[in-house]
């Protein structure tokens, strides 16, 4: 019974948080979403042994989604917010995963202020990797470029990638064969260098309709052992094979404001949340994560002076696509969310 409490809970969720428009979620959201809180990952009275390293990380990234920048008083909040990041944390680089910004009269003058916000607050030594999310995804093509890259940071290979169009359905996005052509062209050439891939929608669970297809190409590369996604406004962790999903909460709307803090070691990354405290400030909590890089890809990891994109790779610039005959294929998504959720109730064993 529980191990079907638990499936039916996140199967819940993910259809009516991941697959309904905005606009008609209402209050069923909350109640599933207060059900989902409970399989976050959870705070422990004492960091483990593993978190208490002596040595310095290789490089450090400050790990930001979900944003959901709807106002002044929102931009404001983030400004502060960037501001002790790059005081408190000064970490290589920002990762930001989408769902950005809405405030503005349109895409670009939306973008345009969130690139300013980053750029004025972080300054010149502290650059920012911006992906969009399924909110507000247009424009970015203009103001940030291709949002479809990859470069290697001190020997680890990063794959960030967004979907190319979508319906009106949340999930129902998809990447167009140019795109997943390019995706597996830098999976095959990853050689020895361990594999983060990085896009919005996680991809355990499957969270889009190519999600399966980006999976399989974790599956089949024994370097790819990370994957980096945001969208659920929650703190979660899941185990596939060889290689692990951490999805980030949420900066903006959320009922624990947090960002990540990425260290990357010559053996693993560790994962500690800051969370908000009452006076509007973030703290680092005693939240941890563990993904170990693969033996065979750890020798020629470097220390990181200064940031730099190695060996860039990056598609040409193209518009999002608006497809509303994608919604026609929720059903699919939604067979594969339930899916996942059953497997997952029977792996966790509760």
């Amino acid at each position: 019974m529980k191990i079907v409490h638990v499936a039916v809970a996140i199967a819940m969720l993910l259809a009516s948080a991941c697959l309904a428009p905005a606009q008609e979620l209402g209050a069923n959201r909350a109640a599933f979403f207060e059900m989902a809180k409970r399989y976050e990952v959870k705070a422990t009275d004492e960091p483990p042994v593993w978190a208490l390293r002596r040595d310095h990380p290789l490089f450090r990234l400050a790990w930001l989604s979900d944003l959901h920048i709807d106002s002044q008083e929102r931009l404001e909040y983030h400004r502060r917010l960037l501001a002790q990041i790059r005081q408190d944390v000064h970490p290589t680089a920002v990762l930001v995963t989408g769902d950005n910004i809405g405030l503005g009269n349109n895409p670009v003058q939306r973008l345009n202020t969130l690139k300013s916000l980053l750029s004025t607050t972080l300054g010149e030594d502290i650059p920012s990797i911006v992906l969009p999310g399924d909110n507000w995804p247009q424009g970015y093509d203009e103001v940030f470029g291709s949002t479809k890259f990859a470069f290697t940071l001190g020997g680890v290979r990063f794959i960030c990638a967004s979907q190319d169009a979508a319906g009106r359905t949340n999930g129902c996005s998809i990447y167009s064969p140019e795109t997943l052509a390019w995706l597996n062209r830098q999976f095959a050439t990853a050689g020895n260098r361990p594999v983060v891939f990085v896009q919005h929608e996680p991809i355990e669970p499957p969270s889009t309709l190519d999600a399966p297809k980006v999976a399989s190409l974790m599956d089949r590369t024994p370097q790819a052992f990370l994957a980096l996604g945001g969208h659920f406004h929650l703190n979660l962790e899941f185990k596939h094979g060889h290689w692990r999903q951490w999805v980030a909460p949420s900066t903006g709307h959320s009922h624990r404001p947090a960002f990540k803090e990425l260290r990357f070691y010559s053996d693993c990354v560790i994962s500690q949340d800051w969370e908000e405290g009452v006076d509007g400030t973030y703290r680092p909590v005693n939240k941890f994560l563990r993904a170990d890089i693969p033996e065979e890809c750890r020798e020629n990891l470097l220390v990181v002076r200064r940031f730099s994109m190695e060996e860039p790779s990056l598609m040409p610039p193209r518009p999002f696509v608006s497809d509303p005959g994608l919604d026609a294929r929720a059903e699919e998504l939604t067979s594969r969310l339930m899916r996942f959720a059953l497997q997952y109730g029977l792996k966790k064993g509760i």
